[in-house]
């Protein structure tokens, strides 16, 4: 791969062990009420903030959710941090950076779309990657880390997990805490992938990157990345699996 990518820059400042910590529902969704509590926001004020319906706010404080898409931006609106909202670590109250817009981001076309699915039944889809921030975000392919809804146009594809987006790199096409679906399949240039990595160490997870696929060649795997704009080359020999993100379109049917 191309030592261009600083792929260590979280391990230097965080740990793997960081990335990997299961986290408490219950306790999770305790604190985000406390903290809402404590600034005297409702929960529409808070849904409102971060571009969220109230029912999610709702599902979060009741613990049925642990990693809310959102997640950096209710942590925001609250004035803490994501680490003491998901495990307690650190101080709770933080200097926060201001929110996209007042009314919340701009949701993606997808998460959109989300609202107007049929009712599939119970979620099946798995979220498999730990999303990682960095000069270049990259995820952690591990354990499944929740269940979310699958769509129509997807309903009996197999080899389908999903990613919750993190970091620029991929601005304006993808934006951090966006919702993704990847399917093991071979892409086509023009694609964007999921590039998954051989792990560095026996009984490491896996760290993947999603870029756009330019080329492949007999060695390499071409991409780029939007924000700063350039190229990106991966050895072959370094890949694990190449995963293809499902469109608008694919998902919708």
């Amino acid at each position: 791969m191309s030592t261009d990518l600083s792929v260590d820059h979280f391990d230097r400042n965080f740990g793997i062990g960081w990335a990997m910590k299961i986290v408490d529902r219950a306790a999770f969704g305790r604190r985000v009420a406390s903290r809402r509590a404590k600034l005297k926001m409702s929960q529409a004020a808070l849904a409102e903030a971060v571009g969220m319906k109230q029912q999610g706010i709702v599902a979060i404080e009741h613990g049925d959710v642990s990693r809310p898409r959102m997640l950096r931006e209710i942590a925001a609106a609250l004035r803490t941090t994501q680490e003491w909202l998901l495990w307690e670590d650190g101080p709770e109250e933080a200097d926060s950076p201001p929110l996209i817009r007042p009314g919340g981001p701009e949701r993606s076309e997808v998460e959109v779309a989300r609202e107007g699915w049929p009712n599939t039944g119970e979620p099946t889809v798995e979220v498999r990657g730990v999303s990682v921030g960095g000069s270049d975000a990259f995820f952690y392919m591990g354990d499944i880390q929740d269940l979310v809804k699958r769509p129509p146009g997807i309903r009996h594809a197999r080899n389908v997990v999903a990613l919750y987006v993190t970091g620029s790199s991929m601005e304006p096409r993808f934006r951090s805490g966006e919702l993704i679906y990847i399917q093991d399949r071979m892409p086509a240039p023009g694609d964007d992938v999921v590039v998954e990595l051989h792990p560095e160490k026996d009984g490491d997870p896996p760290k993947s990157f999603l870029k756009e696929l330019v080329k492949l060649t007999p060695r390499h795997i071409l991409c780029k990345q939007h924000n700063p704009a350039r190229a990106v080359e991966f050895d072959r020999a370094e890949v694990r699996k190449l995963w293809r993100v499902l469109t608008l379109r694919e998902l919708m049917g």
